[in-house]
């Protein structure tokens, strides 16, 4: 979900845009690919010693392959405690 531009955002998120929106511009502030800090953010955590990643594109493929670790601090505003959004398992009753 975090790969997805702004306007890709299922309906079901749509009460929940603020925070995609706030996602995107901090992204474009900062000049960094969402993809680059999904995996950034993977790689800090000290527990997750494998990956599995999935791609829709070749682009997609390309920018995974490309990938280099460096030190982002994620912005506070995205520290979700709605465990509705958070699992996936729950997007279903959205």
């Amino acid at each position: 979900m975090l790969l997805l531009n702004y306007d890709e955002i299922p309906k079901k998120f749509k009460k929940h845009s603020h925070v995609w929106k706030l996602w995107c511009d901090w992204l474009k502030i900062n000049k960094l690919s969402a993809m680059e800090v999904c995996l950034n953010f993977i790689n800090s955590n000290k527990k997750i010693d494998k990956i599995i990643i999935g791609v829709h594109n070749i682009n997609q493929l390309k920018e995974i392959l490309n990938y280099r670790r460096k030190k982002i601090q994620i912005p506070t505003f995205f520290s979700l405690k709605n465990n509705k959004i958070l699992n996936p398992l729950n997007w279903k009753i959205l």
